[in-house]
């Protein structure tokens, strides 16, 4: 018998329900057979650490119950051997939510550390517990109390807006704050801003009309302005614009940028909007936003409301449509977006792409099978163990696991040296899933992925790499295994960064003294030696360094005895994430010069983290918002970071 008490089964439950309305689910997730085997208190107390914590680090299990609860925990996936993070931050927010209401207020603690990384969701679960009464003061109070810079960052109005949006059943009694995010969307607003107004605006649309029709206004505003870009007042007016010499190519496009963005947010908006729209009011709506030639451009940000929203049904019938074409790239499309929310109806369809000669499309499949009912899922699944393509095999392993099927992985044991096609590759695929790590599947493993990385344009993006990145970091022995590589191996060292760099960046890895130390005996001489091998090493010594003041001197150290490799130097200081004055001082060559704009963005973006809050670098960051689109997304993130991200242990 199949449980349903999975990790797949809460990915499910979770992508079933709308962004903003899983507060529902709290009595669900904390029951031990999901949340795990530690008592209430404890798994607030994690959850509410978690969303609060200044650095915005994964959860450290740090005792052996806390390690026990890490791999028994359906609601978590581990991102080291002793550290893992929630299947969603509003999911951690949410079981912690007790922790931050007291007496239909929140709590000082909670106000006190507002501007946390991922504070904004743990203040949204707590008005969530509020009384009509109690959220309409807790929202007002998070507006009118501005945030740091609030002016330019708006980061309280936001607060406030993300807050009303689970609460959206009250936003005509905060008309004035409604209208201040809508406000917002504007072509002057950087990206990162517009997106988190599209988080906020989509459940309020979903139940205003006003609303709705007013980022109708807006999107036909910007779709105006694109549009008739290369179009005249007259027939002359037309020769004149086609004629004009340009100065860059695309030069109309990127004139247009701040509008499209824009014009996406709202088509995000509207799209989370039709949660509660019906199939006439929905169709109306789906035509008016992928009207004109700009539909296709607007049609993946659309796409993206539908999923936040868990529109099951207009995907549903979206899905169908692409999954009908043989097209790779639009059968990929279709199962992208299938691979996001649960579409039972087109589970027929996920097996005929199984049978698809194409093993890029076979491997979008099983992501997107994966989130079906296990009864219907774990067949294909187990199927797909046979799979001629090893990444195919990587995928379905990694799916099984979440279903809890790990004995049918452990079934299938590495054959000789002396096996038939790729059997010992398909078998590494399937065991890579599997704790603890091997030297033999590893190795490989890393074999087939220095054997890719020759033939695509970016290895990052093989299912092969992100078994690699599991097998090595889902351990000690996995560690200990990649310390072995670099050290016996020392070529395989770019692809070994590259695994257990295999993550999303803005979460840092942790691992104890003991296995770092380890890994640094092995990349401290290539690290002296220079080079790119060095910098290499010094990134990737770098990700597990989190706070370490010393190793912000090595970096600087490195930048003044190499030429270039900016990008690792970079890195390596957003890895470590310490203000300081000679982080600063590193910056501020990049800084202080715009000759090189991309080492300027990429500069402002670690100045977030690594340049102390009072700097005299900050006023050139703010210069950048100036530069066009792309500098202004770095530069607002970089200011917002400033404020968010703490610079102390």
């Amino acid at each position: 018998m199949i449980s349903h008490l999975t990790r797949a089964s809460v990915r499910r439950l979770v992508a079933l329900t709308p962004h903003g309305a899983r507060s529902e689910l709290r009595a669900t997730l904390v029951q031990p057979e999901l949340a795990g085997p530690l008592p209430s208190e404890e798994l607030e107390r994690h959850f509410a650490e978690y969303v609060l914590d200044p650095w915005g680090r994964p959860i450290l299990a740090s005792t052996e119950p806390d390690r026990i609860w890490l791999a028994r925990s359906q609601i978590m996936r581990m991102t080291g051997p002793a550290c893992g993070v929630p299947l969603g931050d509003d999911l951690a927010a949410i079981i912690a939510a007790p922790r931050f209401v007291a007496h239909d207020r929140l709590t000082e603690t909670l106000q006190r550390a507002r501007f946390a990384p991922r504070a904004d969701d743990a203040i949204a679960a707590a008005v969530a517990r509020l009384s009509a009464d109690g959220a309409l003061a807790a929202i007002t109070a998070l507006a009118t109390n501005p945030g740091p810079d609030e002016a330019l960052l708006h980061l309280a109005l936001l607060q406030a807006g993300l807050a009303l949006a689970w609460r959206p059943e009250l936003a005509d009694q905060l008309v004035e704050h409604v209208d201040a995010l809508l406000g917002l969307l504007d072509r002057t607003s950087p990206q990162p801003l517009l997106a988190a107004v599209a988080r906020s605006l989509g459940p309020i649309a979903a139940t205003s009309a006003r609303v709705r029709e007013a980022v109708l206004v807006r999107l036909r505003a910007a779709r105006q302005r694109i549009e008739g870009r290369r179009t005249g007042g007259s027939f002359l007016d037309e020769l004149t614009a086609l004629d004009r010499t340009r100065t860059m190519p695309d030069e109309d496009y990127f004139m247009t940028l701040p509008d499209r963005q824009v014009a996406a947010a709202a088509a995000e908006i509207l799209g989370r909007s039709a949660e509660r729209l019906g199939r006439d009011a929905f169709v109306a709506l789906r035509m008016t936003v992928l009207d004109g030639e700009l539909g296709d451009a607007l049609l993946p940000s659309f796409i993206d409301g539908l999923i936040a929203a868990a529109a099951v049904e207009p995907l549903s019938e979206l899905v169908a449509q692409l999954l009908a074409s043989t097209d790779e790239e639009t059968r990929s499309l279709g199962l992208h977006v299938a691979a996001q929310v649960p579409l039972d109806e087109c589970g027929e369809r996920y097996g005929e792409c199984l049978g698809d000669r194409r093993a890029s499309i076979r491997g979008h499949a099983v992501l997107a099978i994966a989130l079906l009912e296990a009864e219907r899922a774990v067949p294909h699944l187990l199927a797909r163990l046979d799979d001629p393509a090893p990444e195919v095999c990587a995928r379905a392993s990694r799916a099984l696991v979440d279903f809890g099927q790990t004995e049918f992985l452990a079934e299938r044991q590495m054959p000789g040296e002396l096996a038939v096609g790729k059997t010992r590759e398909r078998t590494a695929a399937v065991r890579a899933a599997l704790t603890p790590m091997t030297i033999d599947v590893a190795g490989v493993l890393l074999a087939q992925v220095a054997g890719q990385a020759e033939l695509v344009a970016d290895p990052r993006e093989s299912p092969l790499l992100e078994a690699l990145a599991f097998a090595l970091r889902g351990s000690p022995e996995g560690l200990q295994i990649a310390t072995a590589f670099v050290r016996e191996i020392p070529e395989a060292l770019p692809i070994v960064a590259l695994a257990l760099s295999e993550l999303d960046d803005t979460t840092p890895l942790l691992i104890d003294a003991t296995a770092r130390a380890e890994l640094a005996a092995v990349l401290d001489p290539i690290i002296a030696s220079g080079g790119e091998p060095g910098m290499i090493a010094l990134e990737l010594l770098a990700r597990f360094s989190l706070g370490d003041r010393e190793m912000i001197d090595r970096i600087v150290a490195a930048a003044a005895a190499e030429d270039g490799y900016a990008q690792h130097l970079l890195a390596a200081l957003a890895h470590v994430r310490v203000r300081s004055e000679s982080a600063a001082t590193l910056l501020a060559r990049w800084l202080d010069d715009r000759e090189y704009l991309p080492a300027s963005l990429l500069a402002a973006g670690v100045a977030g983290v690594a340049v102390p809050v009072e700097h005299r670098l900050w006023p050139e960051v703010r210069e950048l918002l100036a530069l066009g689109t792309h500098a202004a997304t770095a530069a607002y993130t970089a200011l917002a970071n400033r404020h968010r991200i703490s610079g102390k242990m």
